[in-house]
């Protein structure tokens, strides 16, 4: 808790500090900033690539996926763009209930897992630039695994937005 608690600092004191979680590190930052911390995380066993199934809100308003077209948009929720690696992640209702997580985060999209569970997939702080994944965005073009990960240029160049968006 100690990165984050530096991060608010930073920031609060009006130096932009930005963060970034993927996978592990968006559960650790739902954990850090959950008033249950240890009520957060459920198992969802979620292995392979996927759409996200809804974004909440106006995608074009966050400051995750503003700078994405409407056909990126599109493509997102229609497309299996989202490389799910994780036997972890957070229900939709433990955000809406867990004051510090819906206090501190905003969801910008949900997920549903192989076995129809809906799971938060991406969140962006209210009031800090942080933002987390729930999915690997780095993967498709870092990990060569034909059977799991989608490797069309369609998928690296959506993908390849977070980076760019976090730089």
């Amino acid at each position: 808790m100690l990165v984050l608690d530096k991060i608010k600092e930073y920031n609060n004191n009006g130096t932009f500090y930005p963060a970034w979680g993927t996978c592990l590190g968006f559960e650790r930052l739902a954990v850090f900033t959950a008033e249950d911390p240890d009520d957060v995380l459920e198992e969802y066993g979620a292995h392979t690539t996927i759409p996200i199934t809804e974004f909440i809100g106006n995608p074009k308003q966050t400051k995750m996926f503003c700078g994405l077209s409407d056909d990126e948009i599109v493509k997102f929720t229609t497309g299996n763009y989202t490389m799910n690696s994780h036997s972890f992640s957070i229900s939709p209702d433990t955000f809406e209930t867990d004051e510090g997580l819906s206090s501190f985060w905003n969801v910008t999209s949900k997920t549903t897992a192989e076995n129809g569970r809906e799971f938060i997939s991406t969140m962006e702080a209210k009031d800090y630039p942080i933002m987390a994944t729930q999915f690997h965005p780095e993967k498709p073009s870092q990990v060569w695994n034909k059977k799991a990960v989608n490797h069309s240029w369609e998928s690296l160049q959506l993908n390849q937005m977070f980076g760019e968006k976090f730089v």
